[in-house]
This record gives C-alpha cells, sequence and structure tokens, in this order.
C-alpha cells in the first residue's frame, strides 16, 4: 500500500470531498470546532480554532499522506468532516469523524460517511482500520458496531468530560 491521492466519495445523500476537490467550507469548520456542543466528546474542545489553524490542519493532513473530507449534503451544505491518518508501512487506518452541525444529528448522516470512507479503505487493501471514542459517546460506538468493528480494548479513565474520569474505547476491524 503507497500513499493515494485522497478521492470524492459520494453516497445516496452525501458528498465526501477533499481539498483537491474545490473549495471548502473551511468558516463552517471553525465554527464546528468552537463550538462545545458539537465538540463535547472531542478533545477539540480544549482549543480554539481559527481559519488559519484550520487551514494549516488541512495542509498538515495532505503533507502527511493523510486524508481528510468535508461532508457535505447532495445540495452541498457542509455538515462534517472526516479524517484517515494513515500507516502505509503497516496499512492501518485510523478513521475519524465529526458531524459538526448538529442540526443534522441523529438523520444517519456520519455512519453513511463512515462506511463511505471504510468501504474505500478496504478497496484500498488497508490491512486494519482502527478508531477510538470517549465510552460516553454512545453514537460513535455505534456507528463503529454497525461498520462491522470489534471493540478491541478500553484504557480506562484516559479523558476527563465534565469533571469526572471516563474510558477511551478502541475499536478495530480487518476486512
Amino acid at each position: 500500500m503507497t500513499p493515494t491521492y485522497t478521492p470524492a466519495l459520494d453516497t445516496d445523500r452525501l458528498k465526501l470531498r477533499s481539498p483537491g476537490h474545490g473549495g471548502l467550507d473551511v468558516d463552517a469548520q471553525v465554527k464546528w470546532l468552537n463550538d462545545p456542543v458539537a465538540t463535547k466528546f472531542s478533545e477539540q474542545r480544549h482549543l480554539l480554532h481559527s481559519r488559519d489553524t484550520q487551514l494549516q490542519y488541512i495542509s498538515d493532513m495532505s503533507a502527511a499522506n493523510n486524508h481528510f473530507w468535508e461532508i457535505r449534503l447532495a445540495d452541498e451544505t457542509p455538515i462534517g468532516t472526516m479524517t484517515a491518518y494513515m500507516d502505509y508501512i503497516n496499512r492501518v487506518a485510523d478513521v475519524g469523524i465529526m458531524i459538526g452541525n448538529t442540526a443534522f444529528w441523529g438523520a444517519g448522516y456520519g455512519k453513511e460517511a463512515w462506511n463511505a470512507v471504510i468501504e474505500w479503505l478496504v478497496n484500498e487493501r488497508v490491512r486494519k482500520i482502527e478508531a477510538g471514542c470517549m465510552e460516553p459517546n454512545r453514537a460513535m460506538t455505534k456507528i463503529f458496531l454497525s461498520s462491522k468493528m470489534k471493540i478491541e480494548g478500553v484504557r480506562k479513565g484516559h479523558f476527563f468530560l465534565d469533571g469526572k474520569s471516563v474510558d477511551m474505547v478502541f475499536a478495530g476491524r480487518f476486512p
């Protein structure tokens, strides 16, 4: 497996677009990243994001041969982002997602985007797909399990959330 270009991916209701496929709505991304509701289960909640920091992050992802997609509805409304950090030597992808526009939570868009990226990674001959989340993030755990990932482990008390210690859940899948 060698580094590859990040493709545009389409589903029935979504368009996943990378920086190489036209303008991304970086301002919308920054708004989500600074929204305490949207980032409740993300370590991004500890940072202050700006247009410059987000553009740098996207540039760094590309420079490291990782993958970044903006998730859009069919009408081009941006609703989130998705990433795949690649370990090309071991053929492993660590995948993450954020449906940042909370108006679209609970409609299955996260699962739909997740499955599109998982399918692409499988076709790219990734040997293993990994992900992790805070244990209280039940929506994310549900997505893991629906995409044939298995819970591989728990890192006890890894995060602080609302002043309490919470576990990190690790999931993985061998295609």
